[in-house]
């Protein structure tokens, strides 16, 4: 996928500059269920359907060494009409080779990192109205399905993973989401891009998820 250089920053969807950006059709697929990190999840969903989203429109852009991704998608059902609200919203994030791992030999990204080779998070989520005051996207380190922790100095890792660097906005038109997740751009030897969405209406959360199967390469475009 090119990363398209842009003057100005394209902190959000439906910044007209997206416009000259090339958009990728990204397929998506279910975290493997054998994959899942202990037996109760993988007996609770293994006779029901996960990774309900199962592709997305990306476009990358690039601006003086900060990364925009825009990922655009549908999900399965409409905000709730009942007045209650979900137990768990919408969520989608990008993921990088972390320092420290494997880089640029990193294995497949359809577990979101392994313990030998995990991946730089950038999570944005949908927030509840009591979370408003909360950021809407963070940094975190990918170990496998669902085990996600905060990043410290301690994983080697400066760029990208410093959570004031990290933001994200968002548009909804029906079942039709628009999100641009930001930060420092990774680091020049991991060249390449994993995504995760999460459908919050199918109970989707951690290691249930779609996400891409293979790895995105990142080309530098002008």
């Amino acid at each position: 996928m090119r990363v398209t250089a842009v003057t100005d920053p394209l902190d959000s969807p439906t910044d007209p500059g997206w416009e000259a950006v090339p958009r990728e059709a990204v397929p998506l697929a279910p975290v493997p269920l054998d994959a899942q990190p202990n037996a109760y999840i993988r007996a609770a969903w293994e006779d029901r359907p996960y990774g309900l989203v199962s592709g997305a429109d990306v476009a990358v852009a690039r601006n003086n060494g900060r990364l925009f991704v825009r990922i655009e998608w549908s999900g399965s059902t409409g905000p709730a009409t009942n007045g209650s609200l979900p137990e768990f919203t919408d969520s989608a994030g990008v993921f990088f080779p972390a320092p420290g791992g494997s880089g640029g030999n990193a294995g497949p990204p359809a577990t979101i990192g392994t313990r030998e080779s995990p991946v730089t998070l950038w999570l944005w989520r949908d927030l509840l109205p009591v979370q408003r005051s909360l950021p809407a996207a963070r940094a975190l380190l990918g170990c496998g399905p669902g085990v996600f922790r905060p990043l410290s100095e301690t994983d080697g890792a400066k760029s990208p993973s410093d959570n004031s660097s990290i933001s994200a906005t968002s548009q909804r038109e029906g079942l039709r989401w628009a999100v641009v997740i930001s930060g420092d751009a990774p680091p020049a030897d991991a060249p390449r891009m994993g995504l995760a969405v999460w459908d919050g209406a199918n109970d989707e959360r951690a290691g249930i998820a779609a996400v891409t199967h293979q790895w995105i390469e990142l080309e530098a475009g002008a």
